[in-house]
Formats: C-alpha cells, sequence, structure tokens
C-alpha cells in the first residue's frame, strides 16, 4: 500500500518534514529488590540513551462486586415499597377502578 492512501495527509504535504519511525520494543522481566528497586539491563540499550519504561503489575484477584437487580435494591429499602406481589397491584387497581365508577 502506497503511504498517500493509507495517510492521505502526507499527500497534502503535512507530513513532509516528519519521519514515519517503528517502535521498538524491549520486554525484561525482573525481581524487586529491597525497597521497591528494580534493576535493568540488555546489551541492547546504550549509555546515555533516553528509554521510557513501563511496569506491568502482576495480576491479582479483584473482589467481584455483586450486582443487584432493581428488586433487589427495593427489598432492601424500607417504606419504598408499596405493592408486595403483582396480585397486591392488581387488587390496587381494581379498587380504583370501582371508585371512578361511583
Amino acid at each position: 500500500m502506497e503511504i498517500t492512501r493509507k495517510y492521505p495527509a502526507y499527500r497534502k504535504g503535512k507530513f513532509m518534514n516528519t519521519a514515519l519511525h517503528m517502535q521498538n520494543t524491549l520486554r525484561v522481566q525482573t525481581t524487586v529488590e529491597k525497597g521497591g528497586k528494580i534493576e535493568l539491563s540488555a546489551p541492547q540499550l546504550h549509555e546515555g540513551e533516553t528509554v521510557e519504561v513501563i511496569i506491568l503489575l502482576p495480576h491479582t484477584a479483584m473482589p467481584v462486586e455483586r450486582q443487584y437487580s432493581a428488586l433487589d435494591i427495593l427489598d432492601n429499602t424500607s417504606g419504598h415499597r408499596i405493592f408486595q406481589t403483582a396480585e397486591d397491584v392488581e387488587q390496587y387497581l381494581t379498587e380504583e377502578r370501582d371508585a371512578w365508577e361511583r
């Protein structure tokens, strides 16, 4: 694929003075020493070169929070639930309709 199709801005001259670089990655596993210190050694690294270090912490089991349904929440609140069953709702609506007809 030619660069002008993949990067249309290149065609417009926006990248004329910019070189496209590949990011090199080095993955190293090490052990944390006393005081939280880590030491890295890699022959690919050159003295005085600036590098970025990203530390990935080990996975730990996160406690899974229980997902509550709307009924669970309503069951745990006091005084906010008028009806306990569908039959209670039906009875209330029937009484209200009867009162309208009077």
